[in-house]
């Protein structure tokens, strides 16, 4: 027999299971519904009214202040999962990995300056706060996986609270039994809910509704034309050992071929069974095989861009162009690095010259019209754009950012149609986020008393059927 305070636990929380989030605005003066077990708090305040940020940096999470600690990684996925869900917002969300290098080139002291922060990523808002719960609970015949978080964002300039929000997501297994084959249905159904794919479900549960509080009111440009696809919910739990191994596997390679040496540390890499810090053990080891090769520098660049040392990557680039002079990638890489570290000046004869070696890379072309259109030559931004559409038709971003120039001249007709193209061509390329975005902004002008009753149509049946293929 189950216990009376079990027997009521079970079945309070089974009613709440049953039940749509509800979301609760304190800037409206809304109030929480008592013993609601989905509720999504959030205020957009005042100072985001009269300026909404252009950028927004998620810092480091903390965990919950009482209650038991969690995993740092566990952490870390609730904050990749945020991260998910703003990058497809119309602003400019800085990459966890570069917040956090740069916060490990400040001194302690120097860490909780806002202003200071800010100016040093470039962004103009920080989002930080805590994780307050995150695992799992089983009573035999039910089981809870929950995750929880309360969170705030602050202008960085002058520490003013734009916008705070708290949730707790949670899946719940099992239920009331009434009969032997209830009980053992009930703790099949509750095991199963212990599954690590239902922590992922809550976490990505968690991001998304909160995400969808924090206003979406601009149309931006993408700022990366080789970004891969918007991740739209949370990446599985990974462990990332420091060096676990490593040593051990470099020195097995002594003795072997050059080639071999090579071909073993790609393989290394490639199928991540190593940790960060022991990848840059590896990257050491393939960049010293000789002779050495532009694509060793080129790979071991494009880490570095993924921590976000940006600076790093961009050293790595330049030892690629030494190398092979004619390497069209190398260039890129290097125009993509001086893109992100602010310096347009170098940033257009590299992306020049890599579409002078290929000039059929939409990639390339993509880049080219950036760097165009972030200097304002808006005609030469479109003409890159419109080569690197004729180059790949599925080419979102050409498409995307076509669109926003369109819309900023006032031509809003094409800009509409350059969106349209922008949702097709992220459908095809499965950057579901990015047609998400792009749904949304010809919503926006439909408001503005443009037809698009047909192109809306078309994208919102698309994102449906694939939601429900999950």
């Amino acid at each position: 027999m189950m216990r009376p305070a079990l027997i009521l636990a079970v079945g309070a929380v089974a009613l709440g299971a049953c039940t749509s989030p509800v979301y609760v605005d304190k800037g409206r003066d809304e109030q929480e519904v008592p013993l609601a077990l989905n509720s999504v708090v959030f205020q957009v305040h005042e100072a985001w009214r009269a300026a909404p940020p252009g950028c927004i940096a998620i810092l480091p999470l903390r965990g919950p202040e009482r209650g038991g600690e969690l995993a740092s990684g566990r952490i870390e996925a609730i904050r990749r999962a945020i991260y998910a869900h703003l990058a497809p917002q119309g602003r400019r969300v800085i990459k966890p990995a570069r917040v956090d290098f740069v916060l490990a080139g400040l001194p302690d002291d120097e860490r909780g300056d806002t202003a200071g922060l800010g100016r040093r990523l470039e962004c103009d808002a920080l989002l930080s706060g805590r994780v307050t719960e995150s695992g799992a609970q089983f009573l035999g015949v039910y089981s809870r996986v929950a995750t929880g978080a309360d969170l705030r964002m602050v202008r960085a300039s002058d520490g003013d609270l734009l916008w705070e929000g708290r949730h707790v997501a949670s899946q719940h297994g099992g239920g009331l039994p009434i009969s032997p084959v209830g009980v053992a249905m009930g703790i099949l159904d509750a095991a199963r809910n212990m599954d690590e794919e239902q922590t992922l479900r809550v976490i990505d549960d968690l991001a998304r509704r909160l995400a969808t509080t924090i206003p979406d009111d601009r149309i931006v440009a993408l700022d990366d034309p080789a970004a891969p696809p918007t991740p739209v919910r949370a990446e599985p739990l990974v462990s990332s050992a420091a060096r676990d191994g490593v040593d051990a596997f470099l020195a097995d390679l002594a003795g072997q071929s050059a080639e071999e040496r090579r071909a073993r540390l790609i393989a290394a890499l490639d199928d991540r069974r190593f940790g960060d810090k022991a990848r840059i053990a590896l990257l050491d080891a393939l960049v010293a095989v000789e002779p050495p090769r532009a694509a060793d520098a080129l790979r071991y660049a494009e880490h570095l861009a993924e921590t976000g040392d940006y600076a790093g990557a961009l050293a790595r680039a330049d030892r690629a162009v030494a190398i092979a002079p004619d390497n069209a990638a190398a260039h890129f890489t290097r125009g993509r690095m001086l893109i992100k570290l602010g310096d347009l000046a170098q940033a257009e004869p590299a992306a020049i010259r890599a579409v002078a070696l290929d000039g059929g890379n939409p990639a390339y072309l993509n880049g080219l019209g950036y760097i165009n259109s972030l200097a304002g030559r808006m005609d030469r931004a479109l003409a890159a754009y419109r080569m690197a559409i004729d180059a790949s038709p599925a080419n979102g971003f050409a498409w995307y950012n076509s669109g926003v120039i369109l819309l900023e001249r006032g031509e809003v007709r094409e800009a509409s149609d350059a969106f349209y193209g922008a949702g097709l061509a992220y459908l095809k390329s499965g950057n579901f986020g990015q047609a998400g975005k792009a749904l949304a902004d010809l919503r926006e002008l439909a408001a503005r008393g443009i037809d698009l009753a047909d192109e809306i149509g078309t994208l919102e049946s698309a994102l449906a059927a694939l939601a429900k293929k999950g």
